[in-house]
């Protein structure tokens, strides 16, 4: 009995310690994002808002702030994943080196009914304009690069292989392929 109690003291302080550094908030800027500046991180964030699409609601012991999504780049939840807004929907951020790579979950119909899938996107820069993750927008964003051209051919013949990810190289294959192509 008393090692389970030792056990579970043991975890919970870890827990406890954990909970210390895990930090959400929101990212008022590109410029804050890339400097890892968050705001409002004592805050509890909530990006989802029923019948206010448009809202960021900060919640504080105190008071309850809402923020335009236009007026913000994104937010960082609990779990320690980001996302950017565009246009009242929130796309996580799943790698920003050279490039960012996006991904988010939409409804499309299949059959009767209707699924979630998800999308992936990219832009060049943190502020940057969004685009579909396709091998022709990929050449339009980078039309110097011609050694990547070249490889992405060798490697995508389809555009859902572009969101491949490397276990082993904790990368996409794609910004692997962008690498060697520098």
């Amino acid at each position: 009995m008393k090692r389970l109690i030792l056990s579970l003291s043991v975890i919970s302080l870890t827990l406890s310690g954990f909970q210390a550094f895990a930090q959400s908030g929101v990212y008022l800027s590109a410029k804050d994002f890339e400097n890892a500046k968050l705001s409002y991180t004592e805050h509890h964030i909530n990006a989802h808002i029923p019948l206010r699409y448009s809202k960021v609601k900060v919640n504080t012991p105190g008071e309850t702030l809402l923020l335009n999504k236009s007026e913000v780049f994104g937010y960082r939840d609990e779990k320690q994943r980001d996302y950017r807004f565009i246009n009242n929907h929130a796309y996580r951020i799943l790698d920003h080196q050279y490039f960012h790579v996006y991904s988010r979950d939409v409804e499309v119909s299949k059959g009767k009914g209707r699924i979630k899938e998800t999308k992936y996107y990219f832009s060049t820069h943190a502020d940057g304009e969004m685009h579909p993750l396709t091998i022709a927008n990929l050449k339009k964003a980078f039309p110097e690069h011609k050694r990547f051209h070249e490889l992405l051919d060798m490697q995508f013949r389809h555009d859902p292989e572009l969101a491949w990810y490397d276990q082993h190289a904790q990368q996409f294959k794609v910004k692997s392929i962008f690498e060697q192509s520098i």
